[in-house]
């Protein structure tokens, strides 16, 4: 699927975005001490890579001071002079409750009904800070949009690291998201998925319960991937950004 990224500043080097990677910090940690455990997780590692990751461009710090509608109610400050004149303009307070808004200097196209999910870096936490999400309609937007993130502690200053993440965009069909429907009832009324999942079930038991086995196995039931004939299954997600 073509996706487009269009600049409404010549600068293409204001808040560029990469393929998302499926590595974290506090994973590799863990890996570490614990025979790679975090890794294992199927699920957590494709979801780190569903997207693209806009890092932050510039060292800055802010402090969530007041809500006065006509104030900012966030000080932010830059750490470098000739980087604040290039993004003052697209990081600034516009909003109360500790909002920071980023001012996108770009337009993303997207083939209808697919759209923008802005957010979060997945499985990522910065103290004192709420990633706020936001579903954007870019099949249809002809103009860009901001992303936000909101300071949670008034009169605590919060301090962004060139290169650290900032932002994650991903892509929801939001036509086949309408219309779906989650149907409640027993596995029983489903033979064939109960037997399967007693199965899987009995092994998992089997294996937690087996005293002798080495502390570094495990059953790889997701990377394995499914049972059933047919079925798709992927194990990594494979993203680009080019000129």
């Amino acid at each position: 699927m073509q996706i487009d990224l269009l600049y409404t500043d010549n600068n293409y080097k204001l808040f560029p975005l990469e393929q998302a990677s499926p590595k974290r910090e506090w994973m590799d940690k863990y890996n570490n001490i614990n025979n790679g455990y975090a890794y294992r997780c199927l699920p957590l590692t494709m979801a780190n890579q569903s997207g693209w990751l806009m890092r932050c461009p510039v060292n800055f710090s802010a402090i969530y001071v007041q809500d006065d509608v006509y104030q900012p109610s966030v000080e932010i400050s830059f750490e470098d002079d000739n980087e604040a004149r290039a993004y003052k303009k697209y990081i600034h307070s516009l909003f109360g409750n500790g909002v920071v808004t980023i001012a996108l200097p770009y337009l993303i196209k997207t083939p209808s009904p697919w759209c923008v999910w802005a957010r979060g870096y997945p499985n990522y936490y910065k103290e004192n800070i709420s990633f706020l999400e936001g579903i954007v309609e870019t099949y249809w937007l002809n103009f860009s949009f901001t992303y936000n993130i909101r300071i949670t502690e008034m009169n605590k200053k919060v301090s962004f690291s060139k290169g650290e993440p900032m932002m994650f965009l991903s892509l929801i069909n939001l036509e086949s998201l309408n219309n779906s429907n989650i149907n409640i009832k027993s596995i029983e009324t489903q033979p064939d998925v109960k037997k399967e999942h007693d199965d899987w079930l009995y092994r998992r038991l089997q294996f937690n319960n087996d005293k002798n086995r080495p502390t570094n196995s495990w059953q790889k039931n997701y990377t394995k991937g499914p049972s059933t004939q047919g079925t798709g299954h992927y194990t990594s997600i494979k993203l680009s950004c080019s000129d």
